[in-house]
């Protein structure tokens, strides 16, 4: 029944994809609600839209975009989850939203001015981002405990941020060239903070708490 579902609705997101030939925007919505679903949304072509929700436990989320002006939104809510986002090309927005326990996000973008926004409440998520291009924005907001926040730019005019609200929580910033911007605040005890930077850079951390480590380079 699942695999026929999946069958269908991946015809059906071909279809509004082929459509972009007669239409420079194609959109595409997926709303699941129950336990081991998949969404898989892949388009090519400009001025593309794809969005996810999901509701229930042990859920995949997949969107994989290439071309210009496209724009990515999942939105999740329960445990175990996976959420993914693929973009290749200029002027793309990625965002996640999750919240619950145990969940595994990445966000993966390269091209021009794009921005990836991960907001995720909740105990032991992992949180990525990667960024390769030119004036690349990442955000990652963490609520909750035993969570780890990573992020990696290559290329110029980047900004990274993290904020994390919680206890025993690990946050890495990864960035090399120029005018690269990185700030981490975090309120809590016994986190763990890590970011490198190569080129002319600023940073600024910002710690609210008690046995916190901080190495930087």
């Amino acid at each position: 029944m699942w695999k026929q579902f999946l069958t269908a609705l991946f015809v059906l997101v071909c279809a509004l994809g082929l459509s972009g030939a007669a239409s420079a925007t194609n959109i595409v919505d997926i709303i699941q609600a129950g336990d081991s679903n998949q969404a898989y949304i892949e388009q090519v072509g400009d001025g593309n839209t794809a969005s996810c929700y999901q509701v229930g436990s042990f859920n995949d989320a997949y969107q994989w975009q290439r071309g210009d002006n496209n724009q990515a939104t999942i939105d999740i809510s329960g445990d175990c989850k996976i959420a993914n986002q693929w973009q290749r090309g200029d002027n793309n927005e990625a965002t996640i939203d999750i919240s619950g326990n145990c969940n595994f996000v990445n966000q993966w973008q390269r091209g021009d001015n794009n921005e990836a926004t991960i907001d995720i409440s909740g105990d032991c998520k992992i949180a990525n981002q990667w960024q390769r291009g030119d004036n690349n924005e990442a955000t990652i907001d963490i609520s909750g405990d035993y969570n780890f926040a990573n992020q990696w730019q290559q290329g110029d005019n980047n900004e990274a941020t993290i904020d994390i609200s919680g206890n025993c929580n690990f946050a890495n910033q990864w960035q090399r060239r120029d005018n690269n911007v990185d700030t981490i605040n975090i309120t809590g005890d016994y986190n763990l903070i890590w970011h490198y930077q190569n080129g002319r850079h600023a940073s600024s951390i910002i710690i609210k708490g008690n046995g916190i480590s901080v190495f930087s380079l």
